[in-house]
């Protein structure tokens, strides 16, 4: 198995299985006001494997639903990387507008890169 593959397996693991790392996961990249807003003991992992309006086959990440405590529908849509991506933009995109056709209040898209910077590189090479 690849390193990248690797990493993804993991991160997929973590975060789609396990409950208490994807709520912790979640409150601290929300930050504790609007996490607040939150019940967390709703939260569930969705299915990742869905079809857009052109009919193309999109698999992401991790998607999580939680309510909030007015009743509000959230995804988050977690997305791993552990190269850089030209296109991630697009790709959330495409996959925001097939999840919000799917009757979701709000989605938020969360991206978890684990990327080399340039500055990384040059340090390997020094």
């Amino acid at each position: 198995m690849s390193k990248r593959a690797l990493h993804n397996a993991l991160f997929t693991a973590a975060f789609t299985r396990n409950v208490k790392l994807a709520t912790e996961l979640l409150k601290f990249l929300l930050g504790q006001e609007r996490a607040a807003q939150f019940n967390f003991r709703t939260l569930k992992f969705e299915t990742t494997v869905f079809t857009d309006a052109e009919g193309n086959e999109r698999r992401a990440d991790a998607i999580v639903s939680v309510m909030t405590k007015e009743g509000k529908r959230v995804l988050f849509l977690i997305e791993h990387k552990s190269t850089k991506s030209k296109h991630i933009f697009q790709q959330l995109l495409s996959y925001q507008t097939v999840l919000y056709a799917e009757a979701a209040d709000e989605v938020v898209p969360i991206v978890v890169s684990t990327a080399k910077s340039k500055l990384e590189r040059a340090r390997r090479v020094v």
